[in-house]
């Protein structure tokens, strides 16, 4: 297999539609895919990377002052409209942020662990995200994404044959299912405990940590501090700047983690696997990319999924350049919504609320409105 030059490439994974459809196939082997990439695009630069982490801290540092300095004494209506783009705009780069610490938990920031280790503690610890118990359970969807036994995030809700076992299900599925379009606001409780694979992200004896317990503990010691200074600064200088310059933006930062998420992982052309039909490559390739318009290149281009998933350590500055690869080279294979981000937020909120449960034994899932709603005793969400 030979590698696209340069010059056959389009300039770009986002310009124009990409019409090609999937072809339910067999799909190509792991080795086969990662020789279509240049060998390049899974080498990180730490010079690299630190210059991505300077960019975001720079212009979140310049949004912040500008506020302080000049936004805020501005006349009405002036001074309100320079808060709401102050939000937007920092909110974003909260989530710019989270990717660059993204990055140092799939060991892509850097080659050396324990680099990958203090940055990401300090970024994720800032964002009040216990870095390493985070990157523990997020890795632990990467190994198997799709499969409806075993990743808890965002899959299908597996019938019980017991009738009362049904009626608890559908109540507690349909709230959890519920929260997922709620944006930003179940982000925290997520952390805390609102999650199948672990008991949460703040108890370093979960067993999903049980060889990384050191770095966990520490990780979450750093949230606290974090919180411990965020206390402080809203006794000094008021609670109400802490929410106008802190808590507002971070909750920007929360809804674009859920709602890229949960894209990413959901469309009704996206198939679920069961244990003994996944496979690692039809996990990963069952993701779907997506463009964020304006904003793919201040948040490190995250739409590009499909990729990221087959090799989470390839560092998110050579997302776009292995995406086109790949694209080229398996085109067939390649999965792109340009549908609008809103739209589609709202159209899979529904689907994955209302059409969420399947019966046990079935090999394939699909979020799809001609999925039966198996949960109807209870009244679904209507769309107007």
């Amino acid at each position: 297999m030979t590698i696209e030059s340069e010059k056959s490439l389009p300039k770009s994974v986002y310009g124009a539609r990409w019409h090609q459809t999937y072809t339910e196939s067999e799909p190509p082997s792991l080795s086969s895919i990662r020789k279509s990439i240049p060998k390049h695009c899974f080498e990180p630069s730490l010079s690299r990377s630190f210059f991505y982490l300077g960019k975001d801290l720079l212009l979140m540092s310049i949004c912040f002052l500008f506020m302080l300095f000049w936004g805020s004494k501005l006349a009405s209506p002036f001074q309100e409209i320079t808060w709401a783009a102050y939000w937007i705009v920092q909110g974003t780069l909260f989530w710019a942020l989270f990717v660059v610490g993204h990055d140092c938990g799939h060991e892509s920031f850097s080659k050396y662990k324990l680099v990958n280790n203090i940055v990401g503690s300090i970024i994720h610890g800032f964002l009040l995200v216990p870095y390493k118990s985070w990157a523990l359970s997020h890795r632990h969807h990467h190994k198997y994404t799709s499969n409806f036994h075993k990743d808890d995030l965002f899959a299908p809700e597996i019938e019980s044959s017991k009738p009362w076992k049904k009626r608890k299900t559908h109540w507690t599925a349909r709230l959890r299912r519920f929260s997922a379009g709620m944006f930003g606001l179940m982000w925290l409780p997520y952390l805390i405990g609102f999650s199948k694979s672990l008991s949460s992200h703040f108890w370093p004896f979960d067993p999903l940590f049980k060889d990384n317990r050191t770095w966990v503990s520490i990780s979450i010691m750093v949230v606290f501090i974090i919180t411990a200074l965020l206390a402080w600064f809203s006794l000094e200088f008021g609670f109400m700047n802490f929410i106008a310059y802190y808590f507002i933006p971070w909750f920007i930062f929360a809804s674009w983690l859920v709602v890229t998420t949960f894209l990413h992982h959901n469309h009704s052309d996206v198939p679920w696997y069961s244990k003994d039909s996944w496979t690692f490559v039809k996990g990963s390739l069952s993701t779907m990319d997506r463009s964020y318009g304006m904003f793919n290149h201040l948040v490190h281009h995250i739409g590009t999924h499909q990729i990221h998933h087959l090799f989470s350590f390839i560092p998110h500055y050579h997302l776009v350049e292995a995406t086109l690869h790949f694209r080229s080279t398996f085109p067939n294979h390649y999965r792109y919504c340009h549908d609008s981000i809103s739209k589609e937020y709202w159209d899979a909120s529904l689907r994955y609320t209302n059409h969420g449960f399947m019966e046990k034994g079935k090999e394939r899932f699909y979020y799809s409105k001609e999925t039966p709603d198996l949960g109807k005793q209870h009244r679904p969400i209507k769309s107007h």
